[in-house]
């Protein structure tokens, strides 16, 4: 007799328990699959945001080399501007000439291309006039040292000048 008690205890409380403990267990079971859900979304979440971080530096890096790179270009641009004079002046000076000298060489590791043959062109224009002073004209290389100043120009970040040849003035005092 105690067994059928048993049973039937068992039976009753399984009838009375049994639809709580599906239910809770269908919870828990949904609870465990979300935050296996919300712990795989979160890492892919992590995983972009550490490969948008990791590219942001990539940029960021680019950028400050580039600026580094152009602000170097325009102290190189800007001396050698200045050391050409020994050209324009037909100054002599030796100092004057090691300046020249010293700025196109830093001219060739740090400017374009662009702009290392246009200050070439100019420069094989004045020693073709020191050879002969009836070979080049002097609108010529003008015309060659201004555009060697705008390949300095454009290469320095100003791309968009509106400005020609003919718009450099040269003064003598």
């Amino acid at each position: 007799m105690l067994d059928v008690l048993k049973i039937v205890t068992a039976l009753l409380l399984g009838l009375l328990v049994g639809p709580w403990l599906r239910s809770y267990l269908q919870k828990k079971g949904k609870n465990f699959a979300t935050k296996e859900d919300v712990k795989d979304i979160t890492d892919r979440v992590e995983s972009v945001r550490s490969i948008h971080a990791q590219q942001l530096e990539q940029v960021r890096t680019e950028l400050v080399k580039h600026s580094d790179l152009v602000s170097r270009k325009r102290t190189v641009y800007t001396r050698l501007s200045k050391s050409m004079r020994v050209f324009i002046d037909g100054s002599a000076a030796p100092e004057l000439k090691a300046e020249f000298l010293a700025d196109y060489a830093e001219l060739w590791i740090w400017a374009s291309d662009d702009v290392v043959r246009s200050s070439n062109h100019f420069i094989d224009s004045q020693l073709k006039h020191t050879a002969n002073s009836e070979s080049v004209s002097q609108d010529e290389m003008k015309k060659l040292y201004v555009d060697a100043m705008l390949s300095m120009r454009r290469d320095a970040g100003i791309n968009d000048t509106k400005l020609f040849p003919s718009d450099f003035r040269f003064v003598k005092f």
